[in-house]
């Protein structure tokens, strides 16, 4: 993984060829969170459907950051979530 900006401490990517390793694992598998944060530009719809079986089984408070959260806010609401702040484009998302 490497940051390919000095500005943004958030702004990590992975690159085939970068020195390093990195260890990923299936989420669930081995960890059962408490608490998710996805910023993930645009693909926050399939970040979620992915990890559908840990949001139905760990219920994580969940904090989204998303500019046009429409099938967001569906999805999650479908699968028992609701809205519990909103600062920005960043969303909080508690299970009911």
């Amino acid at each position: 993984m490497v940051n390919p900006t000095w500005y943004n401490s958030g702004a990590w990517e992975f690159h085939e060829y970068s020195l390093g390793t990195a260890r990923v694992m299936k989420l669930g598998s081995e960890v059962h969170p408490d608490f998710i944060k996805i910023d993930v530009q645009g693909m926050e719809l399939r970040a979620l459907a992915g990890c559908h079986d840990v949001l139905t089984r760990d219920k994580p408070v969940l904090l989204v950051e998303c500019d046009r959260g429409d099938d967001v806010s569906k999805y999650l609401k479908s699968i028992g979530y609701e809205q519990a702040e909103r600062t920005g484009s960043n969303i909080t998302w508690v299970h009911q």
